[in-house]
């Protein structure tokens, strides 16, 4: 019975989780405002709103990380954060209004417009250029067919959890009531309810697997996706401490003997004589004294919050002795076992693995369901045609990239595109020209091995002015920049690498990655060599 109650209990609890936070409009809207307080959210909401827009404005295009981080900053204050709540719950009405419809799509016309209104404040001239639409790029919401089932099925949640859980507590209770040994009813039910408590803590716990997920397609995406589901989940998992202390508080009711609270007070007043009776034990308590002074002078806020939290659970501990003696559930026995460290051990232990398992198990999970779909070469032929399998590579015509390392992804001076090597294959480049160079960091920049020198007059010949200027800023023209040839790390540079520089293991990684996923797809790998 008490494991049918604690089971339906962790239900309700999800139930609740669901109703509160994915099914409500309102809810949805506060995890959207408080995810909007995450700076992996904003960072990436910004960046994938400017990225769009690059390719048709210049001043985008060399500007870029600038505009990113000022539409960044934007993005949290009250005003922006107000209107983006407005436009979840305006989209999640769309969404679980819908039956058949695969993609809803939601304007955000008024929080872009909150966004520009609230950058013309800061910088006018900025703000003229921002694309009205700068929130697009962030409004397609896209559901599946589980999805789809998921709205459908809401409403029987929304109805049934509170049920679910009365009757699992009421379960529990009459177990109680009912054991012929109630100590030991109460210390089963305790540990128990602890360690079903870190099923959701270990759910939660796999919320970074979801950045790693993202990483190899974009790393921002990843993390502001592993930011929405960490505060989408952090009413769960606080739902699971929440049982996993009231767990460990109900083992602990019976204590010794089942006495009252005044007999436990007289002991525990006992201990704390016995401690300043012994040297060692005073030694202990004045080091532990010591570090929680200094953790109230460095950081109070963190420390009340604590002791709050422990007076809290003593005070529910006292009231359950209180109650449970009341209804004479506990009686007074000087013959009960007490509870062994090693019983005490056992519990932690198995908590402990109940939430590695349930984290392990999720981001099992989360991978196996991310994984791409392997191709089939009998049903793709080659590059998307059975014809080309056949046919030599010269005769074939290919879309190629020029200069495709040369992104505003990649925060590149004058980028000449506006996407990753991975967007642009997904987009059907096959070809990709790129250029290699020694480089190496220094100063927060990536500065070119300039082993033959630079000319400055053939720099703004090629390049025109501004080139040469920022050149000359970083230093890359005044002989600040290595000419010694011994730093030899592989970037993948546009003539000069403090203009803009990605890894070169990073690009061929994620090619490869690709062709992993496209088995029967060729590329063409151009590689201008200066290394």
């Amino acid at each position: 019975m008490v494991l049918l109650g604690i089971g339906m209990m962790i239900l309700s609890a999800t139930g609740w989780w669901l109703t509160t936070s994915i099914l409500s409009g309102p809810g949805f809207g506060d995890v959207v405002e408080q995810t909007f307080q995450k700076q992996a959210v904003r960072d990436y909401v910004a960046d994938q709103a400017t990225l769009r827009y690059a390719s048709s404005s210049k001043f985008l295009t060399a500007a870029r990380p600038v505009v990113a981080k000022a539409v960044a900053e934007i993005l949290k204050s009250p005003a922006v954060t107000s209107a983006v709540r407005t436009f979840a719950e305006t989209a999640h009405e769309q969404i679980f209004s819908t039956d058949e419809t695969i993609r809803s799509n939601a304007a955000a016309s008024s929080a872009a417009t909150t966004i520009r209104t609230a950058m013309q404040s800061i910088d006018p001239d900025l703000a003229a250029k921002l694309p009205t639409s700068v929130l697009d790029a962030t409004t397609n919401l896209s559901q599946n067919v589980w999805v789809d089932r998921a709205i459908r099925w809401s409403a029987w949640i929304e109805g049934l959890y509170i049920p679910v859980g009365l009757v699992g507590l009421g379960l529990v209770l009459l177990a109680l009531r009912k054991a012929r040994r109630p100590v030991s009813g109460f210390r089963f039910t305790g540990w128990t309810l602890a360690v079903a408590g870190m099923v959701p803590v270990g759910l939660g716990a796999a919320t970074p697997v979801f950045a790693l997920v993202g990483r190899n397609v974009d790393p921002g995406r990843g993390a502001a996706v592993a930011a929405f589901v960490g505060v989408l989940l952090s009413d769960l998992v606080t739902a699971g401490l929440v049982f996993s202390g009231i767990g460990l508080l109900l083992a602990l009711v019976p204590g010794r003997d089942c006495s009252g609270v005044r007999v436990r007070f007289e002991r525990a007043v006992g201990n704390v004589r016995r401690i300043r009776a012994t040297p060692r034990l005073q030694v202990w308590l004045g080091l532990t004294v010591i570090v929680l002074a200094a953790w109230l002078m460095v950081a109070p806020g963190g420390l009340l919050r604590i002791v709050g939290f422990l007076l809290g659970a003593l005070a529910i501990f006292a009231a359950l002795i209180v109650i449970m003696r009341a209804l004479r559930v506990l009686e007074p026995d000087q013959t009960l076992r007490r509870i062994r460290k090693r019983s005490i051990w056992s519990v932690v232990l198995a908590m402990l693995l109940c939430a590695a398992v349930t984290t392990t198990a999720t981001a099992a999970v989360i991978v196996v369901t991310n994984l791409p779909k392997q191709a089939d070469p009998r049903a793709d032929g080659c590059n998307g045609s059975v014809e080309l399998c056949m046919q030599p590579l010269n005769q074939i015509l290919w879309p190629g990239s020029h200069n495709a390392m040369s992104s505003t992804a990649y925060n590149f001076f004058s980028a000449e595109h506006t996407l990753t090597i991975p967007e642009q294959l997904n987009q059907g480049a096959r070809a990709l020209l790129i250029d290699a160079y020694y480089g190496y960091q220094q100063g927060g920049i990536v500065r070119t091995n300039l082993t033959g020198g630079a000319s400055e007059d053939e720099v703004r010949q090629d390049f025109g002015d501004d080139a040469a200027r920022q050149l000359e800023r970083l230093g890359a023209l005044t002989g600040v920049a290595d000419t010694s040839g011994k730093k030899q790390d592989v970037y993948l540079c546009h003539d000069y690498c403090e203009l803009g520089a990605i890894k070169s293991s990073t690009i061929f990684s994620e090619i490869n990655d690709f062709l992993n996923r496209n088995l029967t797809d060729v590329l063409i790998v151009d590689v201008e060599d200066y290394v």
